[in-house]
């Protein structure tokens, strides 16, 4: 009898094909994404909508649409840049009145509406999630 071992599927290792880093094209995908996720909102506080969550979910598919295999350490930078982000726009957005400067609006972040809080936590997940990229066929 011949027994033939059998090794658990893995990554396939890196060919000359699809050694290129992709901190680029993961950069690129961010920023396009910060931008049309900021246009959303913008687009939608005209009609008197409050989508910030657009902007963390824009970055974080960006990335992961800019990325050709899966990566831990962009998981982690998207999970603390989409929140980031999501509280900059909300800061350019909805400055609170008494002081609109940017030091004031975070020491004070507990007095924002509870679905920006929720938004905040809603981004640090989508964030890790889509911010990790994805491993593609090439």
């Amino acid at each position: 009898m011949m027994f033939r071992l059998v090794t658990p599927m893995t990554n396939p290792p890196a060919s000359a094909k699809n050694s290129r880093p992709d901190t680029l094209t993961r950069c690129l995908g961010g920023l396009l994404g910060l931008a049309i996720g900021f246009a959303a909102e913008w687009f939608a506080i005209q009609r008197g909508v409050d989508i910030a969550i657009a902007v963390a979910a824009g970055m974080s598919l960006g990335v992961a649409r800019g990325s050709a295999r899966r990566s831990m350490p962009w998981a982690i930078g998207m999970a603390i840049a989409a929140p980031l982000a999501l509280l900059l726009t909300v800061w350019w957005f909805r400055a609170f009145r008494s002081d609109p400067s940017l030091l004031y609006f975070l020491a004070n972040v507990t007095e924002l509406p509870s679905s920006v809080l929720f938004s905040t936590g809603a981004a640090v997940a989508v964030g890790a999630w889509f911010g990790g990229g994805r491993n593609r066929r090439r």
